[in-house]
């Protein structure tokens, strides 16, 4: 069995937002609670689609994630940039899916206050880089040279490029130019991290037969043109995809040749809610055909019980008196003690002493 993790989101317990609402992120509590509902699995597959967040909050999952007996898969989609690129070198084996943002950069952060406080924090910040830079170096096998000017120019790599510089391990087909962020970009970077990004969305969703498929959207819910992946990030294979809500999507490839597509969405028709009706009805009157079996048999299997009770009775009944005659010990009388009565050719008693007269009254 495989377990699924989900790192969808920024990394750390809560973020404050422009508008001064707190949001939640994704923090070490939160994956070890994914963990232990599914600790009986095989092995894990750890999904990431995160911006990046707090460094502490990204090692400390790192570090869960390593000490797994089992193993691990990582999957990055949609986005996987900053921290949640750190958290996907915890993988045994790593891959990144199809057009998805994958960005190394050195950490960065703001500090207020005095200028002795201000130097202090610098000092932090860059321990914090020398922590992240031999972590890079370790995991890839880049020496601290070739990776220094990629973090420092915030360099986006495509899934191939991550496979050649060591981060993942699986290949993809898709090759983009490498994209850093200038200005005006960086604070668009920073404005998605602070939750002000607008555009797709990626979307759990779970299926009918319990898959779980993931939909990029920039609805709230699949919609025809989005785009669906499966556990491991690939496109979902074409054909018909039923939702355990009972929509039917059907997923294939557009006009422009990109596969995994939703090109029609199908609810469920009356006519199939009748057929599902007249089932259960049909079920219900076998299930009452079966309760009324069941009684007749029961109603049998009594009388049968209480029949063998009164054999049963009747036999103890008869060994009872059987044990009482034999007990007085009755005998038949014998043969000279039953008047008249004689054997076949023997004479009578009486007919004996008739015999015995008659011969005396000869003599005299």
């Amino acid at each position: 069995m495989k377990g699924n993790i989900f790192i969808y989101g920024l990394i750390g317990k809560e973020f404050q937002n422009p508008d001064g609402s707190i949001e939640k992120g994704i923090d070490l509590v939160n994956v070890i609670s994914q963990y232990q509902s599914q600790r009986d699995a095989d092995e894990f597959c750890v999904h990431i689609n995160s911006e990046g967040g707090y460094v502490d909050d990204g090692f400390d999952i790192y570090n869960f994630l390593k000490s797994i007996d089992k193993p691990v898969h990582t999957v990055a989609k949609g986005n996987c940039m900053s921290m949640a690129t750190v958290i996907f070198m915890a993988g045994d084996t790593r891959s990144v899916s199809k057009d998805t943002k994958f960005m190394i950069h050195l950490p960065w952060g703001r500090s207020e206050g005095s200028a002795e406080e201000i130097s202090d924090y610098a000092k932090q910040l860059k321990q914090v880089e020398s922590k992240v830079l031999d972590f890079y170096s370790t995991n890839t096998g880049l020496s601290k040279e070739a990776l220094i000017p990629l973090l420092k120019n915030e360099t986006f790599l495509t899934p191939e490029q991550t496979v050649e510089l060591g981060f993942s391990s699986e290949k993809w087909t898709t090759v983009e130019a490498v994209a850093k962020l200038n200005k005006t970009t960086k604070m668009e970077w920073i404005n998605k991290l602070l939750n002000k990004q607008e555009g797709p969305k990626m979307l759990e969703t779970t299926l009918a037969d319990g898959n779980i498929i993931t939909v990029e959207t920039e609805a709230d819910n699949p919609a025809v043109g989005d785009k669906v992946f499966d556990a491991e990030g690939n496109p979902v294979s074409d054909g018909e995809h039923v939702d355990k809500d009972g929509n039917i999507l059907v997923v294939g490839t557009n006009e422009e040749g990109t596969t995994g597509v939703i090109l029609e969405i199908k609810e469920p028709s009356e006519e199939g809610e009748d057929e599902q009706d007249e089932s259960m009805a049909a079920l219900e009157k076998l299930m009452n055909s079966f309760d009324e079996r069941m009684a007749k048999m029961e109603a049998k299997m009594k009388a049968s019980k209480e029949k063998d009770e009164k054999i049963k009775t009747l036999e103890e009944k008869f060994l009872a008196l059987q044990k009482t005659v034999t007990s007085k010990k009755f005998k038949a009388p014998a043969k000279a003690e039953n008047k008249g009565i004689r054997s076949e050719g023997d004479d009578t008693l009486e007919a004996k002493i008739a015999k015995q007269r008659e011969a005396r009254e000869k003599k005299k």
